[in-house]
């Protein structure tokens, strides 16, 4: 049965860790980064790319481009920098999910406007009659929107605002590792901002 997109966010909402406590203690213990480019149109994927973070060390990466089955929004092409050149010798996404899901195994996830991701994600699973996740996560977008009152950050809690916001050595965006190395800085300020907060 197809599911609705408001089911389907439902169902992956289900999943998001908003409880600080854990949060804290994932952020000492382990996790995996996970972010995905597409071409703007119907959930096609251009990259993928995951960071396994064990005590706050990268022990793992995964990354590919993968060739998309349809056209490319050219807004989305000037904003990432992925062309129909660089991509259309890539695998495709049938040929990459499997691997993909499989570095992210049962982890708990970490990323930025990660429920639009995992909406990504579970479409193409269930084009390709794979079973959805069910991975527990944490969005660093809903922790910025508790921890920074809005005024301060100007983008509406973008990665790249959020970067400037903590001085963050970060340029380059909408890159799936790159943004993957972006939210794991943002991750640990917003979670040493928190701590002196509460203080």
């Amino acid at each position: 049965m197809k599911k609705s997109k408001n089911t389907l966010f439902a169902d992956i909402r289900s999943h998001e860790i908003r409880d600080w406590e854990r949060i804290l203690s994932v952020s000492q213990k382990e996790y995996t980064i996970f972010d995905i480019e597409t071409t703007g149109i119907h959930s096609d994927i251009t990259e993928l790319a995951a960071m396994r973070v064990k005590k706050g060390k990268v022990t793992e990466r995964y990354h590919t481009l993968v060739k998309p089955r349809g056209a490319m929004e050219r807004r989305v092409v000037e904003m990432t920098g992925i062309t129909p050149s660089l991509v259309k010798n890539a695998p495709s996404v049938e040929e990459v999910l499997p691997s993909f899901i499989g570095f992210l195994g049962r982890d708990i996830l970490m990323g930025h406007g990660l429920d639009s991701d995992l909406i990504v994600l579970a479409r193409n699973l269930l084009a390709l009659g794979k079973p959805l996740l069910a991975n527990e996560y944490i969005d660093t977008h809903t922790l910025a929107r508790e921890v920074i009152s809005g005024e301060d950050v100007e983008g509406k809690y973008s990665v790249q605002a959020l970067c400037a916001y903590y001085q963050l050595p970060c340029t380059t965006f909408h890159r799936a590792l790159a943004d993957c190395e972006a939210e794991k800085l943002v991750f640990e300020s917003l979670v040493k901002d928190k701590k002196v907060r509460a203080k």
